[in-house]
């Protein structure tokens, strides 16, 4: 009898898992619940782990735990499943965590922001408007790699694969020496 209480406990809450998760992917952008971490910080507080999914979950590990195992229940089992049950609440923060790690957005860098960093010549351009000699570079910008127009100080020529570092920046044109 009392397996039949944690086999339906099990179900109850493995059948609402299901039934999120499947309207989450059918129906995910009519969500209208809207929780802002205007911090930028990846973290995950007590009430994220302590929700209505939080317990779906615990009550998954835990109710699964006990009805795979045989009665008589020992304490011993009692504390499996509570160690089930939590495990599954952490594997759901840590997916939490994941997830808002994936939201963050990216401060865009640019000006002032480049100026130290180093960047690869690619090639010289064909067109040089004022005194000077101005290459194409490739530079990591948002950790993605970009092509930026620069300008050697000196008019030193410089050749393709050389690395350097942005000197200046000053009214909309990037410096290397």
């Amino acid at each position: 009898m009392e397996a039949n209480v944690y086999f339906f406990a099990a179900l109850v809450s493995t059948g609402i898992f299901l039934l999120q998760f499947i309207l989450s992917i059918f129906f995910g952008s009519m969500d209208t619940d809207i929780d802002v971490n205007a911090d930028g910080n990846a973290d995950i507080d007590m009430s994220s782990v302590l929700s209505f999914k939080g317990l779906i979950h615990f009550c998954m590990g835990f109710g699964w735990f006990m009805y795979l195992c045989q009665p008589p229940y020992i304490v011993l089992h009692y504390l499996g499943a509570v160690i089930s049950g939590s495990f599954f609440v952490f594997v759901l923060a840590w997916i939490y965590k994941l997830c808002y790690k994936l939201k963050q957005e990216n401060k865009p860098e640019q000006g002032e922001e480049l100026i130290g960093r180093k960047c690869e010549i690619y090639t010289r351009c064909q067109e040089q408007e004022q005194a000077g000699t101005d290459y194409v570079v490739y530079i990591a910008i948002n950790g993605a790699q970009r092509e930026l127009t620069v300008r050697s100080i000196q008019g030193k020529s410089y050749r393709e694969g050389d690395i350097l570092t942005l000197k200046n920046y000053k009214e909309g044109i990037y410096y290397i020496d």
